[in-house]
């Protein structure tokens, strides 16, 4: 049995998809998001919580050291799950339960801690967060539309799309108002803003089996992982330039895609040779191995551990306090960018904002809960900032896109 094949006929629900539905490459949903997406938390060292759909187990490896062993993080509530997302604000993890057609969540700190989201679904296959907006967008296959939700699961509504045969994958970028979606039935891509509008077919014919998107917000391209044809493509946001950007072997099925713009690599999981890989953006014929030995990995979080660092100069006696937390959000961001305190009684004192040469663009003495920091003048690009809270300093990054 060829690898394809042992995925389609593991899948639980099968039975409840269109009939018109292609088995062969059923995308089984892979994202790799980052708790630093569009809402983000303070940075430090990495982990990639990798969801494996063949022992029904999550694991973390470090990104830093590639081959590294990997962690057990939890082995109960992920039977036949799959598409893993975060919530930063929160700390609230979904997924899709592939077994009881329905969307679980839990807090990352806690995996095991699990609950049904409020969320309607019949068949998703594809998750996305617009933490901008605080909505849940999803694919649903059975029924062939996106459906969007406020996190608390009202206000439910479809976003008018194009005719959708057999609907794979979506992406979207709050910043830029910009919705992408693909159908695996008719082998295309269509990009609209958020509501649905301005309509416009990318690819048409061709894109073979995409089965997820993902965007590099500031190089303006989107990716597509086509598992069919065991490669990975991109284009411009406008259809414009496409171009493989990595050509597998008959053993390797690409899937999930997750963008790391601060190091300009590009993270796919690839359930034919159970393995992560990563490559350069600018120099893709060079991938490298990240983890192998793994289980049909089908999702994949790349989760910042805190990165706390004690501030000499503070004059801060050491008290009680719980640790503190900085959220940021939209990220990537056109106009604005809100900083926020997320424990009571925590002023952010002080913001500095870097570009990735190091060199101090911005530092505003603050003395309140919340910053917001006019970014329109500012280059498209990828900055990072230093923040003192509470006597400590924490650290992150944002995009901005214009």
């Amino acid at each position: 049995m060829n690898v394809v094949s042992k995925i389609v006929l593991n899948l639980p629900y099968a039975n409840a998809l269109p009939k018109n539905f292609e088995p062969l490459y059923f995308p089984i949903a892979v994202y790799l998001s980052s708790i630093v997406g569009l809402f983000c938390i303070d940075l430090g060292p990495k982990s990639l919580y990798i969801l494996n759909r063949g022992n029904h187990s999550l694991v973390s490896v470090s990104p830093d050291n590639p081959g590294s062993s990997v962690t057990l993080v939890a082995d109960q509530g992920f039977h036949s799950a799959y598409d893993l997302v975060a919530d930063a604000s929160s700390g609230a993890l979904y997924w899709v339960d592939g077994f009881n057609q329905k969307i679980t969540q839990s807090n990352a700190s806690d995996p095991l801690s699990q609950t049904a989201s409020p969320f309607i679904v019949t068949t998703p296959v594809d998750l996305k967060l617009d933490q901008a907006n605080q909505l849940l967008y999803w694919m649903d296959n059975a029924e062939k539309r996106i459906v969007r939700a406020k996190l608390d699961g009202s206000g439910a509504e479809t976003v008018p799309t194009s005719e959708l045969s057999n609907p794979s994958a979506l992406e979207l970028i709050s910043a830029l108002d910009l919705l992408f979606y693909a159908d695996i039935g008719n082998h295309s891509i269509w990009s609209s803003s958020l509501s649905g509008a301005n309509s416009k077919q990318l690819v048409k014919t061709d894109a073979e089996f995409p089965v997820r998107l993902l965007i590099d917000p500031v190089k303006g391209k989107l990716y597509w992982a086509n598992d069919g044809e065991h490669l990975i493509e991109r284009i411009n946001f406008d259809g414009s330039d496409r171009e493989i950007f990595y050509q597998g072997t008959e053993e390797e099925h690409p899937f999930g895609l997750f963008l790391d713009q601060e190091n300009g690599l590009l993270y796919w999981t690839d359930y034919g040779t159970d393995q992560v890989m990563r490559a350069k953006v600018n120099s893709p014929a060079m991938p490298e191995l990240v983890v192998d030995g793994l289980s049909d990995p089908i999702a994949v979080v790349v989760l910042d551990k805190p990165a706390f660092q004690p501030d000499i100069s503070s004059d801060r006696e050491n008290q009680e306090a719980k640790t503190p937390r900085i959220a940021l959000y939209p990220n990537p961001a056109s106009q604005l960018v809100i900083f926020t305190s997320l424990e009571q009684d925590q002023a952010i004192e002080w913001l500095k904002v870097f570009d990735l040469t190091g060199n101090q663009l911005y530092y505003q003495s603050v003395g309140a809960d919340t910053h917001k920091l006019d970014i329109q003048t500012f280059p498209e690009g990828y900055y990072s900032y230093t923040t003192r809270v509470a006597g400590q300093l924490i650290s992150g990054h944002f995009s901005i896109v214009h």
